[in-house]
């Protein structure tokens, strides 16, 4: 729940925006954008749904939000390896490695709010919204993938989406860290007789 702050009379001030998206965002990690509804989300951070409404506008304002944010924590991992220098090879591993953590670090399964998200969603705007970052996530492994790879780097970068879509799918289904590592190791034996090709 989200401590309201107080203003200088005393009375209550509007809720806390941030710490409300970050309650969001873990809301929406574990059901998706269709398994939460107003109430749970006003219930969750503690306000009333009118008082989400004003602040957010609408359930999807706040699912905006929650994606932006993920991107910028939790999912930063993928940025961080996209800038990176190194091989492709290393980074690929390292980018699934760091994957396979993030995505079991929650109890309940976790998994990535940006791949399951918005699976069979009734909501055009929440699903093109992560349909448009899993886009631009492969346009952006395809370069990384091209700068070794040029010929492979469209198949690969497919192919990246689609692993981490699976470790995504897994964790949700309560594999360990473990398990995804080992599935890491599979798949990067494909990736780098690909990358040499």
């Amino acid at each position: 729940m989200v401590a309201k702050k107080i203003d200088g009379r005393g009375r209550p001030a509007l809720f806390d925006r941030e710490q409300a998206v970050a309650i969001a965002l873990e809301e929406f990690r574990r059901d998706g954008y269709d398994g939460v509804g107003v109430a749970r989300l006003g219930a969750a951070i503690g306000v009333n749904p009118p008082s989400l409404y004003a602040a957010f506008g609408s359930k999807f304002g706040l699912f905006e939000r929650a994606v932006e944010l993920y991107a910028r924590t939790s999912g930063e991992f993928i940025a961080r390896a996209l800038q990176s220098h190194e091989p492709v090879g290393g980074v690929l591993a390292q980018m699934f490695a760091d994957a396979a953590r993030e995505y079991t670090r929650h109890h309940d399964g976790g998994g990535c709010l940006v791949m399951n998200g918005s699976i069979n969603c009734t909501n055009a705007a929440a699903a093109d919204l992560t349909r448009e970052y899993r886009k631009q996530t492969r346009t952006a492994i395809e370069g990384l993938i091209a700068r070794e790879a040029p010929a492979a780097a469209p198949d690969l970068a497919g192919y990246v989406v689609f692993v981490l879509a699976g470790l995504s799918a897994a964790a949700r289904d309560g594999a360990s860290v473990g398990e995804l590592l080992s599935f890491v190791d599979r798949a990067m034996n494909g990736i780098r007789t690909a990358l040499a090709a």
